[in-house]
């Protein structure tokens, strides 16, 4: 049986779209995640029946494939891709784009391993040069798969923010009163100086600035940004960009450079203090 393992919705997308080709087992967080039907595939949220269904198979020596989105993970998942006849890998955000990335040991990465990611990518980190990769889903569709994030708000005429690494250097607080904060779940990733109003990780993102045109959008380092960039709804809305490592993100480099409404904040840009 072959195994898939889903933190978040980028990664449980590719898994869907993979998982139709055979009998297999999708293991996924179900806090976070809405999952869709699929005739072959078993899905369990992460739990100790899972696991205990994993040392089974392990047991009887019955681990296919096992598909991981990284390599950081709990005792009872890497046991399974050890016992496994091969080991590919999902798309489970920026890592793929990066050059050097974040959560993968390149030693640990074997020469046959696949990368399974979206249709739309067209260019991606330096670190997969040379290295197998299949594009087998679509990337418009994966923000359909997040289960704490299925309300929208109205972002029309908004100053829009949205809670990523490089958006410390932002002075919230000369964005005025009624700018949107889409909070990140993440504490780490939380702005030092938050304003008042910060919104939960209830409210989906991408489809609030696609539905709605926003007057201007803050952004960081987030598969938030890579949305906007792929499918720029709205060329009248500013985009700033602040990545505290746009060197390690040179696969974004020719997306920002196409559109004339997003900037990318480096230098002196990044340190200014925003107007209303």
């Amino acid at each position: 049986m072959d195994i898939y393992i889903c933190y978040n919705a980028i990664s449980y997308s590719i898994a869907h779209a993979l998982a139709r080709r055979g009998l297999s087992l999708i293991i996924y967080d179900d806090v976070r995640l809405i999952t869709k039907p699929t005739r072959h595939a078993l899905q369990m949220g992460f739990s100790a029946k899972a696991y205990r269904l994993l040392n089974l198979l392990i047991r009887f020596r019955s681990v296919g494939v096992v598909y991981l989105p990284h390599h950081i993970h709990p005792p009872p998942v890497l046991q399974a891709a050890a016992a496994a006849r091969a080991v590919h890998y999902l798309d489970d955000g920026l890592d793929t784009l990066r050059d050097s990335p974040r959560n993968f040991n390149l030693d640990n990465y074997a020469p046959d391993s696949t990368l399974y990611t979206f249709f739309e990518y067209r260019r991606l980190g330096a670190w997969l040069e040379g290295r197998k990769v299949s594009r087998v889903a679509s990337f418009r569709d994966y923000p359909d798969f997040e289960l704490m994030r299925t309300k929208l708000i109205n972002v029309r005429g908004a100053t829009v923010v949205i809670e990523s690494a490089g958006l410390s250097r932002v002075d919230l607080g000369r964005l005025g009163p009624d700018a949107i904060i889409f909070g990140h779940p993440n504490p780490q990733k939380n702005h030092p100086h938050r304003a008042a109003r910060v919104l939960t990780e209830k409210f989906n993102v991408e489809r609030s600035l696609c539905a709605e045109p926003a007057r201007r959008v803050f952004v960081g380092e987030s598969i938030a940004l890579v949305y906007l960039l792929y499918f720029n709804p709205f060329p009248q809305t500013e985009i700033h960009v602040y990545l505290d490592d746009a060197g390690n993100l040179s696969a974004l480099t020719p997306l920002i450079a196409a559109h004339s409404n997003v900037k990318l904040m480096n230098g002196a840009d990044a340190r200014c203090a925003p107007c209303c």
